[in-house]
């Protein structure tokens, strides 16, 4: 075997471990195979493959739209049913293609790609084989994508001292083959055989010159191929946010004292602080931690720390049965018994090709103001566009979202705490006046009640808690905080009490009004009356709760931008409120100030 200076980031097996003792070639494998631009069905990889693996696709999807790559690529997936999906250069793009459109679950492998392999970050329970060419110009772009991946566990990164078409490392070295099927025993869970494998040149995990590149890299876009390079103390304290542990000032203090030759932090050598980082040092170990090895998962089964909500001793299936929001409508008798836990403990969850702690939170969509709790979001950034969990957000029982585009979200943990983070417009996060918050919240004004669920409006939030009682905050411009008058220019910034004439069993807000249903079926709104969406019989606003015209008792409602619906305890439909789109359900354009039955 031809020895080959692989190396791999600290932490991750090594090849040999995984592939010794291989079955007798070619295998039964299915392999799909994506070339690069200008590569073709007859080049050196693909030929590699088809001598090595009895089933090899390799499809023919030229430069197009997005949607005629994802349109084609999902043609050969249901075709030929591949059991792993390799893709090369500018085929790395086109094969997250397929896994970020849900079109393939399976295993990854990824040779070369640079800044293709963006979206690798947001891949949360596929297995992935990421080949570094150290030789390509774009490899840096690569390792940055490596570094934010939402699940590092399933993520394999493999350094190859080759150029970008590998051919010399992977063919002529005969590595690819091994690479291929160690990835799909990864996925598979059948692991590798023990005994001596052939010998595959990869290098000690703790290799030091592959950490000291993997530390330097975090000066990317400034000075990180240059060894001799100063930083300042700002430029230093730039590179360390893009990690995800935090540093605090007197951690930045300590780093700075020991790498900058004056002391003082105006010049920060980068050489110096590459070998700093090996020194065992406790906060060096800390962004080692973060550079030279993948940061534990948080998405999966285990956890990087206490999750927010959970106390240290407190296990979520000791929470109160009332901590939770009001329970959907009992079962028909219909439904599909077989997932039910006869022991009455919550079954464990799951997400394609993984486990999820039950309760972890998952956000996507625009983030431009903090509303998904994401650090690390990269491709699109600042959007996501698949679902992506939100760090150490766990034992999560209600979400609410709203605002629009600049919106908020508001989350309830098991044990009756409410986290907010996004846009604060008004402070309707619950924290006082201030900038939008980038990551989850504890409203501290709650921190005594237990939270059942949370709502979100445009410029003001509420929250139910234990007891039937309704907390309002943030914008009250024309009294949607129900507190008996408006306020044009002020708002409400932290949680005050609203009275209701009974307990509560869901709150609701939305653009300018709320409404609460109350435990024995009744529904009060309050706030803006446009279009008579308030269903009180006409169209001028409440300062305070108010009783809607019902036509019968209620188990839950939903409000509008423009109207509103409930839906009565026997399952009954009721609409009021603008219908000038026929919105509402009645065969006609008229708005009504009524609730009435569709």
């Amino acid at each position: 075997a031809v020895s080959l200076p692989l190396e791999r980031r600290a932490g991750a097996p090594c090849i040999a471990e995984a592939v010794a003792a291989m079955e007798s070639w070619p295998s039964s494998v299915r392999v799909l195979y994506i070339c690069g631009l200008g590569s073709n069905a007859k080049g050196a990889k693909p030929t590699y493959l088809q001598q090595h693996f009895t089933d090899v696709c390799i499809p023919v999807v030229k430069h197009a739209s997005y949607a005629a790559t994802k349109d084609a690529l999902k043609r050969a997936v249901d075709e030929f049913r591949p059991d792993i999906v390799v893709g090369h250069s500018a085929g790395v793009g086109k094969v997250l293609t397929l896994a970020t459109a849900g079109v393939w679950r399976g295993p990854l492998v990824l040779l070369a790609g640079g800044a293709g392999c963006a979206a690798v970050a947001n891949l949360v329970g596929q297995t992935v084989s990421v080949v570094v060419p150290q030789r390509d110009p774009d490899a840096k772009k690569q390792r940055q994508a490596t570094r934010s991946c939402a699940d590092p566990a399933s993520v394999e990164v493999v350094e190859v001292d080759d150029g970008h078409d590998l051919n010399t490392s992977l063919v002529d070295g005969d590595r690819l083959r091994f690479l291929v099927l160690d990835t799909f025993r990864r996925h598979t869970g059948q692991g590798g055989p023990t005994d001596e494998g052939p010998d595959v040149g990869v290098a000690n995990c703790n290799d030091e010159q592959s950490t000291k590149d993997q530390v330097r890299q975090i000066f990317d876009g400034t000075c990180a191929d240059d060894d001799d390079a100063f930083v300042s103390r700002t430029d230093l304290e730039g590179a360390l946010s893009g990690l995800d542990a935090s540093f605090g000032d007197d951690e930045v203090d300590h780093i700075v004292a020991a790498v900058s030759p004056s002391g003082d932090g105006a010049q920060i050598s980068v050489s110096g602080f590459v070998e700093w980082a090996l020194s065992g040092d406790d906060i060096a170990q800390k962004v080692l931690g973060e550079t030279a090895s993948f940061s534990k998962a948080v998405t999966l089964a285990e956890v990087d720390d206490v999750p927010i909500g959970a106390a240290a001793s407190a296990d979520v299936t000791d929470a109160p049965a009332d901590a939770t929001p009001p329970p959907p409508p009992a079962p028909t008798g219909d439904e599909d018994a077989a997932g039910d836990d006869q022991d009455g403990e919550a079954p464990e969850q799951m997400f394609p090709g993984g486990r999820v702690a039950p309760g972890q939170l998952f956000t996507w969509g625009r983030g431009s103001d903090g509303q998904l709790g994401q650090q690390k979001v990269v491709h699109p950034k600042p959007n996501c566009a698949l679902p992506y969990p939100v760090r150490g957000l766990h034992n999560i029982v209600h979400v609410a979202c709203g605002g629009g585009q600049q919106g908020c979200t508001a989350a309830v943990t098991a044990l009756g705490q409410l986290f907010t983070f996004g846009n604060n417009f008004r402070g309707r996060l619950g924290h006082g006046e201030g900038p939008a918050v980038r990551q989850p919240r504890l409203v501290e004004a709650l921190a005594d009640e237990k939270v059942l669920m949370a709502a979100c409006g445009t410029d003001h939030s509420g929250a139910l808690v234990q007891g039937g009682r309704i907390f309002l905050w943030g914008g009250n411009r024309h009294a949607q905080l129900g507190r008996g008058h408006s306020d044009k220019a002020s708002a409400v910034s932290t949680p005050a009490e609203t009275p209701l004439p009974a307990p509560a069993r869901q709150l609701d807000c939305e653009d300018l009004y709320s409404a609460a249903v109350l435990e024995d079926g009744r529904l009060f709104t309050w706030g803006s009356n446009r279009h008579g969406r308030l269903g009180v019989g006409n169209d001028k606003d409440c300062c305070e709760p108010t009783a809607a015209q019902l036509p019968t008792a209620i188990s839950s409602v939903s409000l509008g931008s423009l109207y509103a619906g409930a839906v009565g305890r026997q399952g009954e439909l009721l609409m009021w409120g603008y219908g000038g789109h026929g919105n509402l359900g009645f065969g006609n354009r008229k708005s009504f100030s009524v609730p009435t039955q569709v």
